[in-house]
């Protein structure tokens, strides 16, 4: 099993503080079953910048460390990238990592309004080869459905949190969710 957005990267964003917590979510990860992990930490987002190259180095030491810990697990490069209008231009230059050096790329929308570039950015990705997968769209209040299945039906995957499920992110999150996952 594939873990494809999950904050490992320590000391980076809102992920673990330390390489010790880490260690505990890769082993706690293995324990679950998952045999690779993307670390997708947050990038262009404006609470949490963490550039391409500070994704490869830590996945660099970490993967030494699962490694040496002998935890069965091997850990891909990817971010969690805020929508921004020179998104393209970003992921060709390599400084927005899609997963795993795939042609998908976590798409995380801003929290409070959907800008009014979307739907061209997505366009323009799809153009490149990139297909957007919509990071934890029952969190974006302020979407309806609609215009989720909108975004699915141009050709957007989607990414929801187990969490949001357990309740983690409010009623109204697990609602959407379960919304979405009835939807297909």
């Amino acid at each position: 099993m594939i873990d494809i957005h999950s904050h490992i990267l320590f000391g980076v964003d809102d992920g673990p503080g330390d390489l010790y917590e880490t260690l505990e979510m890769l082993q706690q990860a293995s324990n679950e079953g998952i045999t690779e992990i993307i670390a997708t930490s947050h990038s262009f987002h404006p609470q949490y910048n963490v550039s391409a190259k500070q994704v490869i180095e830590q996945i660099t030491v970490l993967q030494e460390q699962v490694e040496i810990n002998k935890i069965p697990l091997k850990i891909h490069a990817g971010q969690e990238v805020r929508l921004v209008e020179n998104i393209v231009t970003l992921v060709e230059a390599k400084e927005a990592l899609t997963l795993a050096n795939s042609n998908y790329l976590l798409l995380e929308l801003p929290s409070s309004t959907i800008p009014k570039y979307t739907k061209q950015m997505i366009i323009a990705l799809q153009t490149k080869g990139i297909t957007p997968i919509i990071a934890h769209p029952e969190r974006y209040h302020y979407l309806e459905l609609e215009e989720l299945i909108k975004l699915h039906e141009m050709g957007c995957l989607f990414q929801g949190n187990i969490s949001s499920l357990n309740g983690k992110y409010g009623k109204d999150a697990k609602n959407n969710l379960i919304l979405l996952l009835r939807k297909k």
